[in-house]
This record gives C-alpha cells, sequence and structure tokens, in this order.
C-alpha cells in the first residue's frame, strides 16, 4: 500500500480567526484548506499550493510546521501562517474566516483533527 502525504495549512488573521473551508462533499464540513502532495513537492509547497487553489490566499509571513497526524490512512503535514485579505469562492469549498469552535463541531468530519491542531497551535 502506498503512503498517501497531505499538507494543510492553518491561517489565522489579525483578529484571531482561522481560515475554514466548508465543503458538503462526503459531509465534510468545515476544515482547513488541504490536500495531496504531488510528485516533487514538498509538503511545505504543498501546503501553500493548497490554501492558494482553496482560497487564493499566500502566505505574506512565514510558514512553520507544527503537526503531522495520521488522518484516514493519510499522513498529514500541517503549516500555519498569519496573514489577512480577502478570500475567494472554489470548487472545492466556500472559505471564511470563523471562530476556532466552527472546526471543533462533531459534525465536521475531521473535528479530531481539528482539534489536534488547534492544540498543536496552542489555540484550544
Amino acid at each position: 500500500m502506498k503512503n498517501i502525504n497531505c499538507a494543510a495549512m492553518l491561517v489565522i488573521n489579525d483578529a484571531g480567526k482561522i481560515l475554514c473551508v466548508y465543503t458538503d462533499w462526503e459531509n465534510r464540513g468545515y476544515g482547513l484548506p488541504c490536500g495531496k502532495v504531488d510528485d516533487g513537492e514538498t509538503t511545505k509547497q504543498a501546503a501553500i499550493r493548497e490554501l492558494f487553489e482553496e482560497t487564493g490566499f499566500k502566505p505574506s509571513g512565514d510558514v512553520q510546521f507544527i503537526l503531522m497526524d495520521s488522518v484516514d490512512g493519510a499522513m498529514v503535514h500541517t503549516f500555519i501562517t498569519r496573514l489577512n485579505g480577502e478570500q475567494i469562492a472554489s470548487d472545492e469549498g466556500l472559505p471564511s474566516w470563523e471562530e476556532h469552535a466552527v472546526l471543533l463541531r462533531s459534525t465536521n468530519l475531521y473535528h479530531k483533527y481539528n482539534a489536534s491542531v488547534l492544540k498543536a497551535a496552542g489555540i484550544i
């Protein structure tokens, strides 16, 4: 079985809100911008690419690794950055700035992973 590597980005704005992507695909609910790492791409590069593809944002500051966790058979490498700006709609979901509690709702498919990320970032 081939290992699947994914990358995610936790983005916090100056108001302390988190950039979430909502999708009803497979009842996923709210989550972080995230996706598979392409061949020849580092996990950091993939996190930055996924952030842009899903929200239209590019990091304007440091991008730091905060957590690696196994989620549904994939190894997810999570990074954190800060920025402000205007989000865009994407084909992959609807991005929005939310309070961290939104990510913890049990109706979100990956609420346990979201909690691990928020703990690693010192938010909860």
